[in-house]
């Protein structure tokens, strides 16, 4: 599962909740996730 630290729930893509994946494929999402929508502060 893809975690959204932001949200403090499980990341989703089209209404989709991001479970299910192997490791290997839930951290290359993530890494996708993390560049389109990059962390901001303040």
């Amino acid at each position: 599962m893809v975690w959204d630290d932001h949200h403090e729930a499980p990341a989703t893509f089209g209404g989709e909740i991001l479970s299910g994946l192997h490791h290997e494929a839930a951290a290359r999402l993530a890494d996708i996730l993390n560049k389109v929508y990059p962390r901001t502060t303040g």
